[in-house]
């Protein structure tokens, strides 16, 4: 599957997936089992961003942000920067339509395995079900080492 068909996947399928996934493009974390699905969706962020050691004022890039609802969650909660990427024109027009005009997050309409970014530049790289889509694993992961500073984490 090329960036060119996971673009038109979720392009086509944009109203479908915001009416079954609501902000998030992913699955939850349920740890009592009785959560609303929101809510288990926030419980697996935060999960990320423990494990990820996000903490205030970290540069987080978040890898194929769908609609951008994990990148505006880690705003709010862990008070960082966040840039995130996506490859569906639909998602990215979205996410940028849901900041009302807030810097932050940002959003990038461009694939992850060519995106320009500098070098040691990030304290976490994140990802949630992303991987399924792309073709060349070791230039996604090499992307992730490269952009992250040394010492720092992705999950």
């Amino acid at each position: 599957m090329s960036v060119a068909d996971v673009a038109a996947h979720y392009d086509d399928l944009h109203r479908f997936y915001r009416e079954v996934w609501g902000g998030h493009v992913h699955h939850g974390l349920w740890t009592r089992g009785n959560e609303r699905p929101e809510e288990a969706v926030e419980q697996l962020v935060r999960l990320m961003a423990e494990q990820a050691e996000i903490s205030s004022a970290d540069a987080v890039c978040d890898v194929e942000c769908g609609y951008g609802a994990t990148a505006r969650q880690l705003v709010e909660e862990y008070n960082v920067d966040v840039l995130g990427l996506t490859v569906s024109p639909r998602q990215f027009e979205f996410a940028l339509e849901q900041n009302n005009g807030d810097a932050n997050p940002r959003f990038q309409l461009n694939s992850w395995e060519t995106n320009g970014l500098k070098a040691s530049s990030f304290d976490a790289v994140v990802s949630i079900e992303c991987l399924a889509h792309v073709v060349d694993k070791q230039k996604f992961f090499d992307e992730i080492f490269r952009v992250l500073k040394p010492g720092k984490k992705w999950r």
